[in-house]
């Protein structure tokens, strides 16, 4: 399970990132992701700047998917997004 990406400032740095935690996966091997997502309940847990900061899900999925994830299952839990993900085989 990770909940780095989110602090890395652009969508670069988080796509660079994702793209070498694909890259050590074992074929077929599967990554849970757990980060904060923005949204009114992290509104108020966040200072302001770092509200902005947050991805919202849809953000999460592009950038997953664009690193060649697949198979993406996904769940919330009291301001936090969870995405299991696999490699393919």
């Amino acid at each position: 399970m990770c909940s780095v990406p989110n602090n890395l400032h652009s969508d670069d740095l988080k796509i660079k990132a994702l793209s070498e935690i694909h890259r050590v996966l074992k074929p077929g091997g599967r990554f849970l992701m757990a980060e904060p997502l923005r949204s009114l309940r992290m509104f108020f847990l966040f200072t302001p700047f770092a509200f902005w900061e947050l991805l919202k899900k849809d953000d999460w999925v592009r950038l997953l998917y664009k690193v060649n994830f697949v198979d993406l299952k996904y769940g919330y839990q009291d301001g936090m997004g969870f995405f299991a993900v696999k490699k393919l085989d």
